[in-house]
């Protein structure tokens, strides 16, 4: 559960949400790493990632992205509906984002950034970094 940070009340990988953050604009809840492929160092890595957090103030919205670098599938869910649901073997970008609105009479621009190396990709670290408005969030290392 180490690479984890929550921006706004939330400590690293802890469930339960934080205190909130800009005003109440962004509560963050982490909800768990999945898997381990190697262990033994503090450069560990990680086969997937998974981190959810609540968006809007009078109009509440759950962002949940999931991502599994073994099998390659991205999941972005907004209150339990896919907005973005992938499965990727092979990319060109370096940087892959995924962005969209959320809320209807209170929007929040939600942004994710998954990063990845130039080579051998799969086998090293891949940052998520999750954005709403602009602002970091929370970020998680897949």
């Amino acid at each position: 559960m180490r690479r984890f940070l929550c921006f706004g009340g939330a400590a690293a990988g802890v469930e339960g949400g934080g205190a909130g953050w800009a005003g109440g604009l962004v509560g963050c809840t982490l909800t768990r790493l999945v898997g381990s492929a190697v262990d033994r160092s503090a450069n560990r890595t990680v086969l997937g990632v998974q981190m959810g957090f609540d968006v809007g103030v009078g109009e509440r919205h759950r962002v949940e992205f999931s991502f599994n670098k073994f099998w390659g599938r991205l999941s972005i869910k907004v209150d339990g509906v896919d907005v973005v649901r992938t499965v990727r073997f092979a990319s060109v970008e370096l940087v892959k984002r995924y962005e969209f609105v959320v809320g209807v009479q209170e929007q929040h621009h939600v942004r994710f950034e998954k990063h990845r190396e130039l080579l051998f990709a799969g086998f090293r670290p891949q940052p998520v970094y999750a954005f709403v408005d602009g602002r970091l969030v929370a970020q998680g290392v897949a």
